[in-house]
């Protein structure tokens, strides 16, 4: 699908904005995970004793 993509992108007269609009909408969805991320509810975990061997 993304060698689809890069073909389609690579053919269009305006290839370099269209390349550039792409890159602009993958780092805006990063920002947002990493944003949602952050503010997620941290989950805590059972405490494990330690084992000695």
């Amino acid at each position: 699908m993304a060698l689809t993509i890069e073909v389609t992108i690579e053919v269009r007269n305006d290839a370099s904005r269209v390349r550039h609009q792409a890159a602009v909408a993958v780092l805006q969805a990063l920002a947002e995970g990493g944003r949602d991320l952050m503010s997620a509810p941290m989950i805590e975990l059972p405490h494990q004793p330690d084992v000695v061997s």
